[in-house]
């Protein structure tokens, strides 16, 4: 089995992480055993407009993402790489979809920013969305201060 810890996640089991972006997305992850399980929201005003429910795996052949997006089925990424960029860690995911996405980046540097791209082709042209996030606190929302 391929792990979490095989791709170098600072995280313990157990542990909690809140990041916010700007946009009114919030991921909260918690880790367990072979799994690290996560939700998303997107939040307009006072009211969830959409939501992921997302989970990263151990399967016999690799780490997958696998999403389930409000209202559609589940999507399955697999890691295709992770790559150590001046300091950043790049985390790509891949699917063999045709619907879009079929590619989730996520850059994370050491001062905990990390950026989501999400990105494939729509109609036969390429289209990338990038979701900026920071940590967050997970009870009170403010932002850690190291």
């Amino acid at each position: 089995m391929f792990g979490l810890d095989k791709i170098g996640l600072d995280l313990r089991i157990g542990s909690k992480l809140g990041i916010t972006s700007g946009i009114g997305v919030l991921l909260v992850a918690a880790i367990v055993v072979s799994q690290m399980l996560g939700s998303s929201q997107m939040i307009v005003g006072q009211r969830t407009q959409d939501y992921t429910y997302m989970r990263i795996e151990s399967r016999p052949d690799g780490l997958y993402y696998v999403a389930v997006p409000s209202g559609k089925k589940e999507i399955t990424f697999k890691l295709a790489g992770v790559e150590d960029e001046k300091g950043v860690k790049v985390f790509t995911f891949s699917s063999p979809q045709d619907e879009f996405p079929q590619r989730i980046v996520y850059r994370h540097n050491e001062q905990g920013s990390m950026f989501a791209q999400v990105g494939g082709k729509v109609d036969g042209k390429d289209k990338e969305v990038t979701y900026p996030m920071h940590r967050v606190d997970c009870v009170t929302g403010a932002i850690p201060r190291d």
